[in-house]
């Protein structure tokens, strides 16, 4: 438990500097005044806005670039999808829906980059994550059935997670 501990302080201490940094540059000038201001800033978003309990430990090269290859595909299919919805307007290509699907994992910060990797995604947004639930909510423009999309949720879960080494913080 020291470990996750300190690992943990080595967390916010990083938040700490990082969000100082943005907000000098933010100010575009390093005077005392503007560290000053940014360290709390800085302390009070951290005290509002406490991490997750899961945060990444470390991040696996084979699995980040597989997941990072599986996104670019997707990347191009859907965007050649979108341009043809939008230049061959049919109704099954320009019907909308907002699609529920259930997660294994119970990670905010698994399920936050699924979210957000939905978002980048062209024709699809994400629109809830309950990690309580294990619930992601994505709106999808075209008409593609359940098993597929839970499908496809399903694989990118997968991916995110061989990704990913998650650690719990107390």
């Amino acid at each position: 438990t020291s470990a996750i501990r300190q690992s943990g302080d080595r967390a916010m201490i990083l938040r700490l500097g990082g969000l100082t940094l943005l907000w000098v540059a933010l100010y575009g000038e390093a005077s005392v005044g503007n560290v000053i201001g940014g360290l709390i800033v800085a302390t009070i978003l951290i005290q509002l806005f406490p991490s997750g309990r899961a945060s990444v430990k470390r991040i696996r090269p084979v699995g980040a670039l597989v997941l990072a290859g599986y996104v670019f595909v997707n990347l191009a299919i859907s965007t050649w999808t979108v341009v043809v919805a939008v230049l061959f307007p049919r109704p099954e290509r320009v019907e909308a829906s907002v699609r529920e699907v259930r997660v294994s994992t119970r990670s905010a910060t698994a399920m936050t980059l699924m979210g957000n990797l939905i978002t980048l995604t062209p024709g699809t947004m994400t629109v809830d994550v309950d990690p309580a639930e294990g619930l992601l909510k994505v709106h999808v423009l075209g008409r593609i059935d359940d098993e597929s999309f839970r499908r496809n949720m399903s694989q990118l879960e997968n991916k995110v997670l061989h990704a990913l080494v998650l650690e719990e913080i107390q």
